[in-house]
């Protein structure tokens, strides 16, 4: 019975050890709730649903289409002839008519239409490009608030400690001075340090609050429990030529050469306006009165199928205008590419720069970490054994929070680093954080 009772607890303590696991909240976690919440993201993909309807408006264009009228109208008719007429003929009429027709269009050459689709066509990828950027430009940014709300809290944690430490560094320089072991001067420099201390944390703490408050306006009014440490990064792989992936795969790239192949098709639309189009017509019709000249009613009904051309001749020079101003924002286009690819270059080699320097400051800073918390340790056996003062063990708190404050802040420059080179060659997802995985 024992032995059951044991393994109850042990597998209901699993259980909950695994369900407090579960709701850390986790980077990627916290991305897909700001996906799902993010009004500027969600209208971005409204605005990428409603691009793809231009291509079947487009494409309708080009496709058969029917259209079909029908008119009624009440007539009064009064003639009067210059000469008698050989047979007389009735000077008025009051009648009713009725016509109907339906006809048939299918465009045969359309240029302007053809390029409009094709158009269309590029737009809707552009479209699908735009709403890849917004969606690395939140991972960034979700990246960026979670990395921080993660910082301040190690910052608040390492100034509590230093608060508390100085706390009792001054309790202890007061119980020393009534004693007689130490100075007044001691006692006040304690006394600052403390003061001090706790004006650090205060200010700390209302960092850490801003931080959750600006994160949690991404991802929901949550409270999620957070990491005890950022998250660890994969290393980049070696030998890769970031530069040129950013000059060819970038999204501000492949935006920016998609938006010249719309402003080629512009060209070509606005040509197509200027030269003869070509339909296939077919249509019937049928047009009824209940009186004519002769005192009769009559029904006709036609049939007709042919072949119609419009050739615009003149439009007062806005056609060719509109040609000119294509053929000019095609060169516009052109020289944005060429600037995108700049910066997508650019872009790439601070990211790799920034995350080379932060590596090496972390690895630094690692290592600034443990020799303070030895010099903390040994500032203090030191003041204990009377062979040191108060200030030396209070100058070694402060500069261990100091490191561990610097340390975070170097690991999360590397993160954003990290993050920022992903997505310089537009790699950068949700389903794909360079992070390391346990």
């Amino acid at each position: 019975m024992r032995v059951w009772s044991l393994m109850v607890l042990f597998f209901g303590f699993f259980a909950l050890t695994m369900t407090a696991e579960a709701d850390v909240l986790s980077l990627e976690r916290a991305v897909h709730l700001a996906m799902e919440r993010a009004p500027a993201f969600q209208a971005e993909r409204a605005r990428r649903a409603a691009a793809k309807e231009d291509v079947l408006l487009a494409r309708a264009w080009l496709l058969p289409y029917v259209k079909a009228s029908a008119t009624f109208q009440h007539l009064e008719q009064k003639y009067r002839y210059a000469h008698p007429l050989a047979i007389p003929l009735r000077t008025r009429l009051n009648y009713n008519q009725g016509t109907m027709s339906i006809q048939l269009i299918q465009p045969l050459f359309r240029l302007d239409r053809w390029a409009a689709w094709k158009q269309g066509m590029v737009a809707d990828e552009a479209a699908a490009t735009a709403l890849q950027l917004a969606r690395q430009a939140l991972i960034l940014e979700v990246a960026d608030r979670y990395s921080e709300v993660l910082v301040a809290r190690i910052e608040l944690s390492a100034l509590q400690r230093k608060r508390d430490a100085m706390k009792r560094s001054f309790e202890m320089v007061d119980a020393r001075l009534h004693s007689g072991l130490a100075t007044r001067p001691e006692q006040l420099e304690a006394e600052s340090r403390a003061r001090l201390a706790q004006a650090e944390w205060l200010e700390a703490k209302q960092h850490w609050e801003i931080a959750q408050a600006r994160l949690e306006s991404l991802i929901g009014h949550q409270h999620p429990p957070f990491p005890e440490e950022l998250p660890e990064i994969a290393p980049p792989e070696a030998g890769q030529d970031w530069s040129e992936l950013a000059r060819e795969k970038a999204l501000g790239v492949r935006l920016a050469r998609l938006q010249y192949e719309i402003a080629e098709r512009e060209v070509q639309r606005s040509l197509g306006q200027a030269l003869p189009s070509v339909d296939l017509v077919a249509g019937i019709s049928r047009d009824r009165t209940t009186d004519g000249l002769f005192g009769a009613g009559a029904t006709r009904k036609d049939e007709m199928i042919g072949i119609q051309v419009e050739v615009p001749i003149y439009a007062g020079g806005g056609t060719w205008a509109q040609l000119r101003k294509s053929k000019k924002q095609r060169i516009e286009s052109s020289f944005r590419l060429l600037d995108a690819q700049r910066e997508a270059v650019l872009a790439a080699r601070e990211a790799v720069m920034d995350m080379t320097s932060a590596q090496a400051r972390k690895h630094a800073l690692h290592e600034a970490v443990l020799a303070a918390e030895s010099a903390k340790h040994a500032a203090l056996v030191s003041f204990n054994a009377g062979l040191s003062t108060i200030v030396t063990v209070l100058d070694a708190e402060s500069r261990l929070a100091d490191a561990r404050r610097a340390w975070a802040q170097a690991k999360r420059a590397e993160l954003m680093a990290r993050l920022r080179l992903e997505a310089s060659i537009g790699r950068l997802d949700i389903d794909a954080l360079p992070l390391r995985r346990q």
